[in-house]
């Protein structure tokens, strides 16, 4: 839980690459992350530090185990993947 509180302050990411590709990804219907919102302002921070290649992908009806989901979750993060990679 102490690393959940750190993800949501600016100061965390003050010694990170700020060209580190970051995919961020949550169900709307996630009850742990508040319906998105919580990835929504990790996602915020993210861009308020400067980092340039943060992505937020919110996928509709999903809830918190979005691996698991009906849908093309996983197809969705090894393209993302691929694209980093450049293997695409």
């Amino acid at each position: 839980l102490a690393s959940m509180k750190r993800t949501g302050k600016l100061a965390t990411y003050d010694n990170w690459n700020k060209n580190l590709p970051v995919l961020l990804f949550s169900g709307q219907d996630d009850p742990v992350g508040d319906s998105g919102k919580g990835v929504q302002r990790v996602y915020q921070q993210m861009q308020k530090a400067g980092m340039k290649y943060t992505e937020l992908r919110m996928i509709a009806g999903a809830r918190h185990d979005v691996l698991h989901e009906k849908g093309n979750t996983v197809k969705e993060v090894c393209c993302w993947l691929a694209k980093q990679f450049d293997i695409a």
